[in-house]
């Protein structure tokens, strides 16, 4: 993963130098951490096995339920604290030592 080498800020910056215009001038940017996909761009595609599930504005794509399905394990979406995007959590407990 790119960023987890990165300070916050650093992956915010570097983050911006990824976006590729391609032939229609459209910008482009493969990422994998999808917490910076909803941050930094305008539109998501989430596959799964190779195939589209959903494609559009990371407020209507990242939904608990579709990211349940493809992660297989659940998963939360809530709004970030300081931005107008979602943030995605995973939603399974954490176990504690001793139990």
């Amino acid at each position: 993963e790119v960023f987890s080498m990165f300070k916050r800020k650093s992956a915010g910056e570097t983050m911006r130098l990824f976006f590729v215009t391609d032939l229609h001038g459209s910008d482009q940017c493969w990422i994998k951490f999808i917490n910076a996909a909803a941050a930094y761009t305008d539109r998501i595609v989430v596959m799964d096995r190779g195939r589209v599930r959903a494609s559009g504005p990371p407020a209507e794509v990242l939904t608990d339920e579709l990211l349940t399905e493809v992660y297989r394990e659940p998963i939360r979406v809530v709004p970030h604290p300081f931005r107008p995007t979602p943030m995605v959590l995973a939603a399974r407990p954490v176990p504690r030592s001793g139990s």
